[in-house]
């Protein structure tokens, strides 16, 4: 059984207003609600609708979590530097390693910003 969080007992009781099918897994309902322009806002605790509000241009920034064992993480976050590199993004922000809350302490995760070069 799926863990009742708020966010899915109030994507449960909105789908139930709109009359969506809310028996399917979570994402699916989640899915759903977005393709009716509905999107949770996670600082008020609730979907909103947003169906008309206007888009803001698309960032340049690739924004990459790099989430691996605490040995290894490092090293594949280099990894990755490199390879989206020599793909053409330059490296804008390389994070400190942030170690998981239990029960996942033994992992870490490194986040990444990169640029689009001007041209594209």
């Amino acid at each position: 059984m799926a863990k009742m969080t708020i966010k899915y007992s109030a994507a449960i009781r909105l789908a139930y207003s709109l009359r969506i099918d809310s028996s399917e897994d979570r994402n699916t309902l989640y899915d759903e609600l977005a393709k009716r322009g509905y999107m949770w806002d996670s600082k008020q605790a609730r979907w909103v609708e947003l169906v008309d509000e206007p888009a803001n241009p698309p960032s340049r920034l690739v924004n990459i979590r790099v989430w691996a064992d605490m040995d290894s993480v490092e090293q594949v976050a280099d990894d990755l530097a490199r390879a989206m590199q020599r793909s053409g993004l330059r490296l804008e922000k390389r994070s400190q390693v942030y170690p998981c809350r239990p029960p996942q302490q033994l992992e870490g995760r490194i986040y990444l910003v990169f640029a689009r070069s001007g041209g594209e």
